[in-house]
């Protein structure tokens, strides 16, 4: 069995998961749903920025912003499709 393959086996899927959260935020498109100022419901683009683990951690704009403020805050952004 290589190193790697027994690295694989040893970690717990929490373990697993938590793999790159120090280092690195995923950014994925997303739809915003809301009410427009006359109450009509309406949907909007956006980008959620997630940690490794899947977890949302903010909503940004656009993609740029997003990456932006994954940037300013030290971490790798990876964008997700």
């Amino acid at each position: 069995m290589s190193k790697q393959e027994t690295m694989q086996h040893q970690l717990s899927q929490q373990d697993f998961a938590a793999l790159g959260m120090e280092a690195f935020a995923y950014i994925k498109p997303i739809q915003l749903q809301g009410h427009t100022a006359e109450g009509e419901e309406t949907t909007m683009p956006a980008f959620a920025i997630c940690s490794a683990d899947g977890t949302q951690m903010a909503v940004a704009a656009n993609h740029d912003a997003a990456f932006a403020a994954v940037r300013q805050h030290g971490l790798e952004p990876l964008s997700l499709h």
